[in-house]
């Protein structure tokens, strides 16, 4: 029971902190009007459908790497997050430029209204930059819960929304109206895969370089 608290305790806490961190976005979106809200929450259900694939990647990882760390096969757990941070660059890359190119035809699914289209296709223009990021961020999340390092994974999600996106919305929503919130998206999400991506790489070398030496 106790190392299963270890993990799941963190996991259930850095789970939460993204809905947190949305709805405090959301708020700060309301200030800039109604069509903002709109297009804001109507281009987040289409980055819902546009992330799955992502999702998916970061909920299979933690068997994959978690198996093989448990097996002592510290190459094939790293050779695994390899390809996954790749799929999530090349996948988040991709999808970022299907969205860019089309997000007012995409608008005019949702609405018809042109503020609201604006709005709609001015999020897209800036926060699918970040889907790579994003995809980084959670499988990263996802290996440091298998590798037992569960508070790693807290602190970054930590990091990114209450060190980096809620600071920078707030502070130049007065300068930029509503695409400082998106832009804050787009740099908490940069920052947080970078963080992630970096943590983990320094997790699964130092455990494998102890090894290396005690052989």
């Amino acid at each position: 029971l106790a190392a299963i608290a270890r993990v799941a305790a963190p996991a259930a806490f850095s789970n939460s902190i993204n809905p947190i961190g949305l709805s405090v976005l959301t708020a700060l979106v309301a200030i800039e009007g109604q069509a903002a809200v709109a297009g804001f929450g109507a281009a987040g259900r289409l980055q819902s459908f546009a992330t799955v694939p992502l999702l998916a990647l970061s909920g299979s990882i933690g068997a994959i790497v978690g198996q093989n760390w448990g097996a002592s096969q510290f190459e094939r757990a790293r050779r695994a997050v390899r390809y996954a941070f790749g799929f999530c660059m090349v996948y988040g890359l991709a999808i970022a430029l299907v969205l860019f190119g089309f997000g007012e035809r995409f608008a005019g699914l949702f609405s018809d209204d042109p503020a609201v289209v604006a709005q709609f296709d001015a999020y897209l223009k800036i926060a699918v930059w970040g889907y790579a990021g994003f995809g980084l961020l959670i499988t990263a999340n996802g290996v440091l819960n298998a590798v037992d390092k569960a508070s790693l994974a807290l602190l970054q999600s930590f990091a990114r929304v209450f060190l980096v996106m809620m600071p920078f919305a707030w502070l130049l929503r007065g300068a930029w109206g509503a695409d400082a919130i998106y832009a804050a998206e787009l740099v908490a999400n940069l920052a947080g895969g970078a963080l992630g991506a970096f943590i983990v790489w320094r997790v699964l070398r130092a455990k494998g370089d102890r090894s290396a030496e005690a052989d």
